[in-house]
Order: structure tokens, then sequence, then C-alpha cells
């Protein structure tokens, strides 16, 4: 118990009785949920700002889709993919499957771009060819 005075006025506080909800929470996951909303944001925008439009359009498309879906692991790892050594062509071949990325990329994350990629592939051909069938 302390208490602290200000002119005539006395102010008591019992500090075991506070009630708050931070209080229930662990600090690790207190800082995890904030450090994740920082990455969030931070990978949303470096997705969408690339070298090339087709990573913009694939990476960026890919990141509003999933961003809020995935866990602490796998922000990490597509923290990792995005902003490693490796320029946007690299990426970009990666994730079309013209090339093989190195093993260190592999993972979950790498596995839910490529069906992205593909499905998003297939869905642009059949509007192409709808197009095409109605000229």
């Amino acid at each position: 118990m302390f208490a602290l005075k200000f002119s005539n006025v006395i102010f008591k506080s019992n500090v075991k009785n506070l009630k708050s909800p931070i209080r229930s929470l662990s600090v690790e996951s207190f800082l995890y949920k904030d450090e994740d909303a920082t990455l969030r944001s931070r990978l949303i925008y470096q997705s969408s700002m690339r070298g090339s439009l087709e990573n913009c359009i694939l990476l960026g498309g890919f990141t509003k889709k999933f961003i809020h879906k995935i866990d602490h692991k796998q922000l990490k790892e597509l923290d990792m993919i995005i902003n490693s050594e490796y320029d946007d062509w690299s990426i970009y071949e990666w994730i079309t499957v013209k090339k093989g990325c190195p093993k260190q990329f592999e993972g979950t994350v790498m596995e839910m771009m490529r069906n992205y990629c593909k499905n998003r592939l297939i869905t642009e051909k059949s509007k192409c060819q709808s197009q095409t069938e109605k000229n």
C-alpha cells in the first residue's frame, strides 16, 4: 500500500487489488501480438511495392489475402522470403515454379504462395478465354 500527497489531498492505493485485463496476459503473448501487428503492416507494404509489376500483383495479392490467417512462424517465413538477398525475378520464378527455390525458403508459406499463384493464373486464363469467346 502506498499513498501520494498532492497539496492537502491524499490518494491511497492498494496495488494488490488492481483488476486489469492486461495482468492476465503473459508478457510474451503481449509482445508477439504487438510485433505481429507491426510485421503484418510492414509485409503488406513491402509485398505490394516491389521492383516488378508481376511481383506487386502476386506477392501483394497473396499477402493481402492471407496475412491475417497465418501465425507468427509463418509471418517470419514470409518476411524471410520477401526480404531475401535474391532479386524479384528469382522470387517470381520460385512462385511460378519455373525454377526451384533454395531449401531455406521451402515451407508452408512457399507452398501457399505457389497455390495462390496457380489458382490466380487459372482464373485469369478462364477470364481471357471467356472474353475471346464473346468476341
